[in-house]
């Protein structure tokens, strides 16, 4: 069976730091994470999603994505050591949520893009590891053929 590599995405539109739409009145709250986020690996993990058009336009997806950040605080927020000195906590601090707009010159159909996991796919959701300080980060990727894949990379504690 021939495989068919993605080719590089041809232009980045946009890496913006995307806030919640109503800001949290209390910037100074923390959520401690639980044991079971404790034990947990200290990791980015990535998932990929593919739609067919009709799709909607990349800035209703943003407008989305900042009213999702609104009711769940936490993925706007960062990671810091707990004010008792034990464990980590989340700061609901609306520190934001990376949200980047890609466009590339093929089609999810016919062989575009490759329905098994390859190393080429990586490019198709934003890449995490240290160093990356949002909990959350968004990409969607347009398509020549007007279909989209919305590639999310979220911190695994």
């Amino acid at each position: 069976m021939e495989t068919c590599s993605l080719p590089p995405l041809t232009q980045i539109y946009s890496s913006i730091s995307l806030a919640c739409t109503t800001p949290p009145a209390d910037t100074t709250e923390t959520i401690p994470l639980s044991v079971f986020d404790m034990v947990a690996f200290d990791q980015h993990m990535s998932s990929m999603h593919f739609f067919r058009a009709p799709t909607p336009p990349a800035a209703a997806l943003e407008l989305g994505f900042a009213r999702i950040l609104a009711e769940f605080l936490m993925w706007a927020g960062c990671l810091i050591i707990h004010t008792d000195g034990v464990g980590c906590a989340v700061l609901l601090n609306d520190a934001g949520a990376q949200f980047i707009k890609v466009a590339a010159d093929v089609s999810l159909d016919n062989g575009g893009v490759p329905w098994e996991p390859t190393p080429e796919r990586r490019v198709l959701h934003p890449s995490g590891g240290h160093g990356v300080e949002e909990l959350m980060l968004v990409q969607v990727t347009r398509f020549a053929c007007e279909g989209l894949v919305v590639g999310t990379t979220v911190h695994q504690s």
